[in-house]
């Protein structure tokens, strides 16, 4: 099965989804610039072209696909929203994410809304580095469902000058033994400011 399905694109939206709280307290925040996360976060702006890499859920294959994402902000400043578009050679899919944070609790809050359908998201930020506004590192982390399955979902977003990096994995909860599999993540370059 390719990226068809729905349950994949809610394995890259993840790529922005928490809801697992873990006490302030275990934030690491390493920051050498005066530069908050929300202003890094909205520093994002713009439009990205790249790539989302997958891992299928079917095949256990890896797939990698074309993706752009147009970010601006609210009227009000405070909402990150991208507007997504993934190209696969069978469908074209078009969502819209909308990002807010709480930096004094640590959260990250997420709506994802495809096909007529949408879902919202809470995280814990539980670590975050920044240099400056073009170099910078969050990390997350949820308690939610993946492939139908209750799991620790882990995610970091960083920024390289104009490179934009993500990734998500996932431990299901009902395996003792399990280990973190890479679900998804995105490779992306500023096109356009």
């Amino acid at each position: 099965m390719r990226f068809n399905s729905k349950n994949s694109l809610f394995i890259f939206l993840s790529f922005i989804a928490f809801v697992f709280y873990v006490p302030v307290a275990s934030q690491a925040v390493e920051v050498s610039s005066s530069a908050s996360l929300t202003s890094v976060l909205h520093q994002t702006t713009g439009k990205w072209r790249g790539e989302l890499y997958y891992l299928d859920y079917q095949s256990g294959q890896r797939f990698s696909i074309p993706m752009s994402v147009e970010a601006s902000l609210s009227s009000d400043q405070e909402t990150l929203i991208r507007q997504l578009t993934f190209t696969d050679p069978e469908n074209l899919i078009h969502a819209t994410q909308l990002l807010t944070l709480n930096e004094q609790e640590s959260k990250l809050a997420e709506a994802y809304f495809r096909d007529n359908q949408g879902e919202s998201l809470d995280y814990i930020i539980t670590k975050v580095q920044i240099t400056d506004d073009e170099h910078w590192r969050v990390e997350f982390q949820s308690e939610s469902f993946d492939d139908e399955r209750q799991a620790l979902v882990l995610h970091w977003l960083e920024r390289k000058g104009n490179q934009l990096f993500s990734q998500k994995k996932v431990k299901y909860l009902d395996d003792s033994e399990g280990k973190f599999i890479v679900r998804n993540g995105s490779k992306l370059t500023l096109m356009e400011r």
